[in-house]
């Protein structure tokens, strides 16, 4: 009679189990899609993920442009033109460090390498790899290191680079398009608790808008 009574608890529990399991399953799915990035982000693997290194007195700043889903380039190239973020990333950071990665130095425009008024440094695990007028570093505490006086400094991409330095960077200034292009890299999750402020919007010629946000890590 026991053995019955048991065997009748079992079968009527089981489905009740799946049922669980299966809800379980859906929650854990939603969750994925608010804490997960992009799958098909595209990583710029020039550079060896390291251990993070403790956190420097310098300023690091991810200044970056990206479109409603975060994309921020097609090709290597950005896929939308805007001369006024032009105009005012090349204000920001006159005077200062630019980090990037070699994608990025490479998609920069010949005649623009160096850019005027600011020391490049181009961060990749290639020993070998040479950029006239840039200094090339192999690891992002060589870089800290390098930037050791300096009070801010911008890391300008790409993908990976961002990663690279998102334990250490403390604010950042990204222009916002108002719009969705077709892009195959994407601005990363940046850990941590954030505050930001919009700082300026303005649309341009060809009828999309923008807005530049300017944000910084929270201690609380």
């Amino acid at each position: 009679m026991l053995f019955s009574f048991c065997q009748v608890s079992i079968y009527t529990v089981k489905p009740f189990l799946i049922l669980y399991r299966k809800l379980l399953s859906m929650l854990q799915s939603i969750l994925n899609l608010f804490t997960s990035n992009k799958t098909k982000h595209s990583v710029d693997e020039t550079v060896v993920p390291e251990q993070v290194p403790v956190k420097p007195d310098t300023i690091f700043c991810a200044i970056a442009a990206c479109d409603i889903n975060l994309g921020i380039g097609k090709d290597n190239k950005i896929p939308w033109k805007s001369p006024q973020d032009l105009m005012q990333f090349k204000e920001r950071t006159m005077g200062k460090i630019v980090i990037m990665g070699r994608k990025t130095w490479e998609s920069l425009p010949e005649y623009c390498k160096p850019l005027v008024g600011r020391t490049c440094i181009v961060l990749t695990q290639d020993t070998n790899y040479k950029a006239k007028g840039a200094t090339v570093k192999h690891s992002v505490q060589s870089v800290i290191d390098y930037c050791t006086g300096s009070k801010v400094v911008y890391v300008m991409g790409g993908t990976q680079i961002y990663k690279l330095f998102a334990p250490i960077v403390t604010s950042y200034c990204v222009t916002r398009v108002h719009a969705e292009y077709e892009c195959d890299t994407y601005l990363p999750h940046f850990p941590g608790v954030w505050r930001s402020c919009k700082m300026d919007e303005w649309v341009e010629e060809d009828g999309v808008s923008y807005s530049l946000e300017y944000g910084w890590r929270s201690n609380e």
